[in-house]
Order: structure tokens, then C-alpha cells, then sequence
């Protein structure tokens, strides 16, 4: 597994802005989930986006979890820095 760093910049009414090392994405969708907590653990609170990688046309799912500060990066191509563009 590559160890990639997600930035995820949200604001009122604007696309959201997807940074993986530092390189910005283009997001196709994004999504956002709350399930508040239950017996069994903390819940979740998720934001889920897709982007695109400029070059190859590839998606990939991007999982961020704020309760944890994780995240997890799902797709046919792992994006390395000299990969990406920036938009």
C-alpha cells in the first residue's frame, strides 16, 4: 500500500476542492454521510468523493472518515505525484 496524502477543502455553495500530495483533482461527485452514534461504536461521518486522474481518465473513490482523520483511496489506478495535474 502507497501512502498518499488527502486534503479535502469544503465551502458553502462551491465545489468541492480534492488534494491528493498536494496536487488538485478534478471532483466528479461528492457526497457527505452522518449517522449519529450508536451502542456498538461512534458512528460515522464520511465524506466520499470521486475524482478523476487528468492523464489516464481514471476514477477513483476517495473515503474520508473525520472521526478517525483516515482515509482510503479505492480505484484501478494509485495516483503518484508526477501523475497528477493540477486544475
Amino acid at each position: 500500500m502507497i501512502n498518499q496524502s488527502v486534503e479535502f477543502e469544503i465551502q458553502s455553495n462551491q465545489v468541492p476542492i480534492v488534494r491528493i500530495n498536494g496536487e488538485e483533482v478534478p471532483v466528479v461527485s461528492c457526497s457527505y454521510h452522518y449517522v449519529t452514534k450508536n451502542d456498538v461504536g461512534p458512528g460515522s461521518n464520511e465524506i466520499i468523493a470521486t475524482v478523476m486522474n487528468p492523464l489516464t481518465n481514471h476514477q477513483s473513490a476517495i473515503f474520508y472518515d473525520s472521526i478517525t482523520s483516515s482515509a482510503f483511496i479505492q480505484g484501478e489506478t494509485w495516483f503518484k505525484p508526477d501523475d497528477l495535474i493540477a486544475t
